[in-house]
C-alpha cells in the first residue's frame, strides 16, 4: 500500500525567533524515516506552494482487521485504504503560532482518508 502525505501551508524559508524558539533560516520540509534513523525523505524548500511524499508500506491482515502500526487511524479508513491501495494524509506544516510544525502529527492536525487507486485517474 502507499501512503501519500500532501503538505500545504508551508512555513517559508525563514522562521523568526520567538520566546523559547531560536528561529531558523534556509528552512526545508521532509518526512523523517524511522529506519535508517534520521534519514529524510524528499527534502523540499519551505517556501513551496505545496509538496507531497509517497511512501510504500506493508499492511498485515489479522483476525481483528489490519495491522498498520498506527493507533491514530480509524480501522474503517485503513480497510478502505487497503482496498484502494492508497492512504492520504493532507497536512498543514505551519503551527498556530506561524512557526514550523515539527515532530509526530496526530489527529485532528492530520485527517487520514482512503484515496483512489494510486494509478486511477482523479476526477
Amino acid at each position: 500500500m502507499q501512503i501519500r502525505i500532501e503538505a500545504f501551508d508551508l512555513p517559508g524559508r525563514t522562521c523568526a525567533a520567538g520566546p523559547g524558539f531560536p528561529g531558523y533560516a534556509d528552512v526545508h520540509v521532509a518526512v523523517q524515516l524511522r529506519s535508517p534513523r534520521g534519514e529524510l525523505l524528499g527534502p523540499q524548500p519551505g517556501d513551496a506552494s505545496a509538496v507531497s511524499w509517497t511512501l510504500e508500506c506493508d499492511v498485515a491482515t489479522t483476525p481483528t482487521g489490519f495491522d498498520f502500526r498506527g493507533p491514530h487511524l480509524d480501522p474503517a479508513t485503513v480497510r478502505s485504504a487497503v482496498l484502494s491501495g492508497l492512504l492520504l494524509a493532507p497536512l498543514g506544516l505551519t503551527d498556530a503560532k506561524g512557526q514550523l510544525l515539527c515532530a509526530a502529527v496526530r489527529p485532528p492536525r492530520v485527517a487520514w482518508s482512503a484515496g483512489p487507486e494510486p494509478d486511477a485517474p482523479v476526477s
